[in-house]
């Protein structure tokens, strides 16, 4: 998967290096993108939809400028997501669109926005249940 640019999903348990040593070696190999020098890890909520995509200054209490998320600072970059399984239903519609047309809105924008960012995920979550639980979309018919 190194040289290519498609979307990386890494599984495995707690513990058994896909942040440390997995996903690094897939970016860091010759002819891949820039270093996955942006990552996220733990955020919840509308916190983590901040994160990920940014937002307009004043769209929530704290909000004092427009900020740029990790998807829009990974511009021709990979953008690292730890424990995927754990996003909301509703964050993953979200991330779901970025994968699919490469465009995001920032909280609290109408203004769509295009990035060329590579992405790569990890968890430690068995997804096939968590779709078959609703717990997890279904995206395709691999999922």
């Amino acid at each position: 998967m190194a040289p290519r640019d498609a979307t990386v999903l890494l599984l495995g348990e707690t513990g058994t290096g896909k942040s440390s040593w997995r996903a690094p070696s897939i970016w860091r190999a010759p002819g891949t993108r820039a270093p996955g020098d942006r990552a996220l890890r733990g955020a919840a909520g509308d916190a983590l939809e901040s994160e990920l995509f940014g937002h307009e200054k004043a769209v929530f209490t704290g909000a004092v400028s427009r900020t740029q998320g990790l998807v829009e600072a990974a511009h021709r970059g990979t953008l690292f997501l730890d424990e995927v399984g754990e996003l909301s239903l509703a964050t993953q519609v979200k991330l779901l669109r970025f994968l699919q047309e490469r465009t995001f809105n920032r909280l609290g924008s109408t203004e769509v926005l295009e990035v060329d960012t590579r992405v790569m995920a990890a968890t430690h979550r068995h997804l096939p249940e968590l779709v078959a639980s609703r717990a997890f979309a279904k995206t395709s018919s691999t999922a």
